[in-house]
């Protein structure tokens, strides 16, 4: 995730708002890590990540089966702990 180099210019023909990516971390100090690329808005990486998480969160939540759990945003490397409801679909995040 650390070494992702995306092709920006391709990811500004993406017919969406932004382009997430994300994978279990190899951590135990963390959960799952994410990126989160919003070229066509003029920021090609954006590092707070906070609504791709709101997106991704529900994702791990399941996956995971955790409503308790802590993403990390890269490159910056900066850590929340975040909260899902299982029966909502909903998240919460706080930082650390």
């Amino acid at each position: 995730m650390r070494n992702l180099d995306p092709y920006f210019d391709a990811l500004c023909r993406v017919p969406m708002r932004g382009v997430i990516v994300t994978s279990r971390s190899s951590s135990h100090e963390f959960d799952f890590v994410s990126r989160f690329f919003c070229p066509i808005f003029g920021i090609n990486e954006d590092p707070v990540t906070g609504s791709a998480h709101c997106c991704i969160g529900p994702y791990w939540a399941k996956r995971l089966n955790k409503e308790k759990f802590v993403p990390i945003r890269l490159p910056s490397a900066a850590a929340s702990c975040a909260y899902a409801s299982m029966e909502t679909g909903y998240i919460s995040q706080a930082r650390q």
